[in-house]
């Protein structure tokens, strides 16, 4: 059976809300919600965080999860999910086959999503080589539009196309493809792509949750969630 653990990633100093990783719902913060999310579930053998801050660190092992060492200074906003996936590898656990990758701002999570996802993705080996939770869209892409250099409506995706060449503008929505978004409640990665730079791999599962996201990246959406949790 492959060792599948858990990373919470939890970096200080977010830009948009301070310290948003540690903001609390009932006395726990967003950080604990994902590791006791990530130690009920069956299927996981140790959960982990990873965190550039002693506070942050103190706290997570105080829900349990392990903090072998703190991160290493030059992460920032624009970091990468990989350099934070290899920093973990290299000095955390670098013997799991599988990481379930649990972001603090998507909280709205359970147990049996995260034991559901991986038993999808077992299911799935060796076609997939990662898994992302999505939902629908609520509203479809195809008909989006950017305003060009000339003021102009034009394509979303090339701005140079004309409106009467944009055809998904003229098609009933109920005849245009479902889109998804990915949500960042739970994904799992694969080690072995990871060490060799990538992330997601060529072939990545969905795994669709029927239940609204909510992402964190405002005191609005934190009150929102709160609400809803209380």
């Amino acid at each position: 059976m492959s060792k599948i653990v858990a990373l919470v990633p939890a970096r200080s100093g977010s830009k948009g809300i301070a310290d948003k990783n540690i903001l609390t719902v009932d006395g726990t913060p967003l950080l604990g919600l994902a590791i006791k999310a990530a130690q009920a579930a069956s299927l996981i053998s140790n959960v982990y965080l990873s965190t550039d801050s002693p506070e942050y660190a103190e706290i997570g092992i105080s829900y349990g999860a392990s903090v072998p060492c703190l991160r290493k200074s030059g992460f920032s906003d624009h970091s990468r999910d990989l350099d934070v996936l290899k920093d973990f590898i290299i000095n955390f656990d670098g013997t799991a086959e599988f990481i379930v990758y649990l972001r603090p701002t998507s909280p709205d999570r359970t147990p049996e999503m995260i034991d559901q996802a991986i038993l999808q993705f077992r299911a799935s080996q060796p076609f997939f080589d990662s898994l992302r939770s999505v939902v629908i869209f609520p509203h479809t892409g195809f008909k989006t539009a950017t305003i060009n250099s000339t003021g102009a409506l034009c394509c979303l995706y090339n701005p140079d196309l004309s409106a009467d060449s944009y055809t998904s503008w003229q098609i009933p929505r109920q005849e245009l493809p479902t889109l998804y978004k990915t949500d960042g409640r739970v994904d799992i990665l694969s080690s072995a792509a990871i060490k060799r730079d990538f992330l997601y791999g060529e072939k990545c599962m969905p795994f669709i949750i029927n239940r609204p996201l909510i992402d964190i990246d405002s005191y609005e959406d934190f009150s929102i969630f709160k609400s809803n949790a209380c």
